[in-house]
Formats: structure tokens, sequence, C-alpha cells
């Protein structure tokens, strides 16, 4: 950021690289749209740039990234009516375009929106684990909560998830007679 803020381009352009495709996926896990994730994905690389001259290290880069990740896809939510927004799906099918990639993307959309019906701070903070694999310690500096928070976050939002999906559940093998 230091090589950023003194001009250097090419710093600005690697660190672009490293961080664009992780930012791209993170903001399309909360918002649920690609598009969307496109335009927050440059807006965050743009206040990243603003930013520079006045960026001072109390954390990791990365958690610092997130964080403005995060508050720029609360805000988009703020802004939206989500779920009158909010694609299906993304309409790509599986890599062998058969049955077996229809249930998946099937199953893919039951639980993105069992996801997008949690709290937004187990949403967040699940995402921020799963998805992201951050650690309590890192998630908790992401959402500026304590650790004991994110950990109460993390465990109801399973819970819910899993009472959420529980009726979803089909048995695997051979369909029961009668």
């Amino acid at each position: 950021m230091a090589r950023v803020a003194a001009g250097d381009r090419d710093a600005f352009a690697a660190l672009i690289e490293r961080h664009r495709e992780y930012v791209h996926k993170l903001a399309y896990r909360f918002v649920g749209r690609w598009d969307v994730a496109d335009d927050l994905t440059q807006d965050a690389f743009l206040r990243v740039y603003r930013a520079a001259a006045t960026y001072e290290p109390t954390a990791a880069f990365s958690t610092w990234l997130y964080r403005l990740v995060l508050n720029l896809c609360r805000d988009w939510r703020k802004g939206q009516s989500y779920r009158k927004h909010a694609p299906l799906s993304d309409g790509l099918p599986g890599p062998d375009g058969g049955a077996d990639a229809v249930e998946r993307q099937e199953l893919a959309e039951v639980v993105r929106r069992a996801v997008e019906a949690l709290p937004d701070h187990q949403r967040e903070a699940l995402i921020l684990h799963r998805f992201a694999g951050l650690s309590h310690r890192e998630i908790a500096a992401v959402m500026d909560k304590s650790e004991s928070a994110v950990e109460s976050y993390i465990t109801r939002g399973y819970a819910t998830l899993r009472a959420i999906l529980a009726p979803q559940a089909r048995p695997r093998g051979r369909p029961q007679d009668g």
C-alpha cells in the first residue's frame, strides 16, 4: 500500500491481481449476483486506491480489504430490495450437463436461499468462515466483533441452516413403495 500511495501503478496492478478473484467471489457470496459482484469488486479497488495515502496497517491488509468488501455489500443490500432482484441461479449447467448437474444446481440454489434467510450477522460470519476460509479471529477483525460473538454467530447460523434444510433432505437410494 505504501508503494501504491507513492504512485506505483505496477504495485497497484499486482495488488489487484493478487486479490481480485477472491474479492469477487466474496462479494458474490454476500450479494448473490455476479453483475453486482463485478461492480462491488471494482468499487472496492477504487476505494483501496483512494485510501492508499491514508492507509495505516493496524491489521493484515487482507483483513482490511475484506472489511471494506463486507461494508460495500452491506451498503448495497440496504439500498436494494434484495430478494426481489436475486436470480434463482447463475444459469450455468454443471460439467456433465446431465441430470446430476441439474440436481447439483437445484441443491446449490436451496442452500443459497437458506443462507440468504439467515440473520445478517450469522450469514456474514458463515460466509467468511465456510466460503472465505477465515479463522474466528480473522472474522472477528473483519466484522469488528469479539471472537466469542463470532463463534456464537457461526454456531447459531449452522443450527439455523440445519433446521431450514432438514425438511429438504431426501433419502438416498431406492424409493420406498407405498
